[in-house]
């Protein structure tokens, strides 16, 4: 299989799967039942932290993934007010951030859904002219999951606290980790899952400053101090910190890679008369986004009879059968929206990978 999707899915490391399936043989018991689980926990915390450079004034919860972990930041921060408040996001989140604003904005919230530009990040101008004396949150993604923009936490920080360094600044930082150099710490509270940086499915977390105050969206008993309850998983959870750990102990060695692969697939692109360049990469993505003269559903099936697998838009907006707001963003026209396709990249991708990929692609391309 010739695999190029890594921003919908990773196959976790063999590390890790060993991890796992040993602390699945030696801690089947209840966690709620003994100590151990709890430095278990601890020392996954711990690693969480110190692998994205954070202090000990932040904490970790821990969720079934990046959806979860989007919805408890959002609606558990925004359970904090009993009047209605004012909240920045932008046009390009992932659904799970997109959809916790238009919940909020159904409780009578007031919600700005900031515009992309043309190189795909957000609207800084835009940004400052939206806060307001009742902005309580800004929630701006680290890195978008279909073009692979990165935008400026520095930037984004030194606005917000310029109008008011009351206001939580949150970012949905699953495309980044792993993948980007990222400052973290300019963040107060970001979002990660476990499948995207070689871990395996089903675990993701919040962190957050300790000083951030967030209510539980889902009810059950008291396990993590009841912001998130339900019976936890040690071993997910231990698992997802050492897959961070040494995929943040590799990122420079990872961005060299990946790098190159994007540069020269960047290149056949630009040099192809059947092609176009969506979002130009600008610094070390792992995304490229593309429009072609056919409809990318057949160009994708076509692939995948070659055992070529890439997507057409977010994995997690396929079934809903609607456009990229992604692409909408920055201006694409339905048809184009209809004839793009999003090709990932990552230090398990080879160059003899991408070899076949371009020779492959560059033939369909000229038949369609």
């Amino acid at each position: 299989m010739y695999y190029f999707d890594y921003a919908s899915t990773t196959k976790p490391s063999p590390k890790i799967l060993d991890l796992y399936l040993k602390l699945s043989n030696d801690i089947f018991f209840h966690p709620d039942d003994t100590n151990k689980s709890g430095k278990l926990m601890n020392e996954a915390k711990n690693i969480i932290l110190s692998s994205l450079q954070l202090n000990n004034t932040y904490d970790v919860v821990f969720t079934s993934g990046g959806t979860e972990a989007n919805n408890l930041a959002i609606i558990g921060y925004a359970h904090n007010f009993t009047s209605k408040k004012h909240f920045i996001t932008s046009s390009y989140e992932h659904s799970s951030v997109y959809s916790s604003f238009k919940y909020l904005e159904k409780q009578g919230h007031e919600v700005t859904y900031l515009k992309i530009n043309k190189d795909g990040l957000v609207d800084l101008e835009q940004l400052e002219a939206s806060l307001q004396a009742n902005t309580v949150l800004v929630s701006i993604m680290a890195v978008n999951n279909e073009i692979g923009s990165i935008n400026n936490s520095q930037q984004i920080k030194m606005i917000i606290n310029n109008y008011n360094s009351k206001i939580v600044y949150m970012s949905d930082v699953v495309q980044a980790v792993s993948k980007v150099e990222y400052d973290y710490t300019n963040l107060d509270i970001m979002t990660i899952s476990g499948h995207k940086l070689y871990a395996p499915k089903g675990i993701g977390a919040v962190v957050y400053k300790k000083e951030i105050i967030l209510k539980n969206t889902i009810f059950g008993g008291a396990q993590q101090d009841g912001i998130r309850p339900g019976t936890i998983c040690p071993i997910a959870s231990v698992t997802l910190a050492y897959a961070l750990k040494l995929e943040m102990a590799n990122l420079k060695q990872t961005i060299s890679h990946t790098t190159k692969l994007v540069n020269t697939f960047v290149d056949f692109i630009e040099n192809s008369s059947k092609a176009h360049l969506n979002v130009t990469p600008m610094g070390p993505v792992v995304s490229v986004n593309f429009t072609t003269k056919a409809l990318s559903e057949s160009l994708i099936a076509v692939l995948n009879n070659m055992d070529i697998y890439a997507s057409t838009r977010s994995a997690c907006s396929k079934k809903l059968n609607v456009r990229s707001r992604t692409l909408q963003s920055i201006g694409l026209s339905n048809d184009q929206i209809d004839k793009s396709m999003r090709f990932s990249f990552s230090h398990n991708t080879t160059v003899e990978e991408l070899n076949y990929l371009i020779q492959k692609l560059e033939h369909v391309l000229e038949i369609y």
